[in-house]
């Protein structure tokens, strides 16, 4: 098996759907200056494999079956549609640590790019009610499947068509590239139903797209100029960290520079006086609580009653037992006796 990907590094040669909603300020956790960072060689763009993210593929691997139980609707991979279906990208077949592994790129835009999940042979009517008029002009034509994995406790978001801004973003660049005109957002939980919901190709997303990511690829990316807008993450200060290498000081009256210092200035004095209060909360609490168990005496259970009012008051100490553990023998010989096995 290969140790290399021409796919992850064809990837690198423009911008995928991933990068497309941090480009727009869209995305809560990762920013456009990582995408920068990433493309400019100054940030490693690998992720790294975590127990939710490999829960996450395993469920994916049952998105098919799933899509097609709840929609009638026949499913497979894209590369395995029609070649005519893709008639605005070029599908590149590249090697991805030894298996084949497609990308999308658009003729038109050739560093616009995208990695389709799953396509469909054909869109037709599901659920037969007003939400599905809009796709009638579409009845019969292939679409793209773009596959999620979502914990139970945001279904609810989800049956109420609130979808993330990253989701969109990644099922319309998808459109866009490969000139499709409908897609699928299926959404998986962990013990509740999936979830799905078609989408048509949006033409106005479309082209704000086109302009601020084809703006971002000419001016930041080919332009090696960084975003204007510089994030809180570690992984930003990591790359501007590594930047530096002059050990020479860096003289300045830049009014920005002198706002950045006072701006930080005060977050720090109120990171302080936060820090303070909240101490100073902690020892109070616990100076009502020892006033409390002083009146309680040996009573591990008080009840209070308002002297003028109604209210009441209830507290109970909870006595923490210790764990029983074998009292330490005083020989060597005590002290493998207290371990015998139990009979059998």
């Amino acid at each position: 098996m290969t140790t290399t990907s021409a796919w992850l590094d064809e990837r690198k040669k423009g911008l995928t759907a991933t990068d497309c909603s941090a480009i727009l300020g869209k995305n809560p956790y990762r920013s456009a200056y990582m995408v920068w960072a990433e493309k400019t060689g100054r940030a490693d763009d690998k992720l790294e494999s975590t127990w939710p993210m490999r829960r996450g593929l395993h469920m994916e691997g049952a998105a098919p079956e799933e899509y097609t139980r709840a929609t009638g609707r026949e499913l497979t991979l894209p590369e395995l549609l029609p070649r005519d279906t893709f008639h605005a990208c070029d599908l590149l077949e590249l090697d991805h640590y030894g298996t084949a592994k497609y990308l999308a790129r658009s003729k038109e835009h050739p560093w616009l790019m995208a990695t389709p999940d799953l396509g469909c042979t054909e869109w037709k009517p599901v659920w037969h009610d007003e939400s599905e008029t809009e796709f009638l002009e579409v009845e019969g034509k292939p679409g793209l499947v773009e596959v999620k994995t979502a914990q139970d406790f945001t279904a609810p978001r989800f049956r109420e068509r609130d979808y993330p801004a990253t989701h969109i973003c990644q099922l319309q660049q998808g459109l866009l590239v490969t000139g499709l005109e409908w897609g699928s957002l299926e959404v998986l939980f962990w013990t509740q139903d999936p979830h799905i919901a078609d989408f048509r190709a949006n033409k106005v997303l479309h082209q704000i797209m086109l302009e601020q990511l084809g703006k971002f690829w000419e001016k930041n990316v080919l332009g090696d100029t960084p975003p204007a807008e510089i994030d809180g993450s570690k992984e930003t200060a990591a790359v501007l960290l590594s930047g530096m290498t002059d050990e020479a000081a860096l003289v300045t009256d830049s009014e920005e520079a002198w706002q950045i210092h006072q701006a930080l200035a005060e977050a720090d004095r109120r990171r302080a006086e936060f820090a303070k209060m909240e101490k100073g909360v902690q020892s109070e609490i616990q100076w009502h609580k020892n006033r409390l168990l002083g009146i309680m005496g040996a009573h591990r259970v008080l009840n209070l009653k308002d002297p003028s009012g109604d209210e009441e008051g209830h507290y109970k100490i909870k006595v923490r037992k210790a764990k029983a553990q074998p009292a330490k023998p005083a020989t060597s010989s005590e002290y493998f006796d207290s371990y015998k096995p139990s009979a059998k």
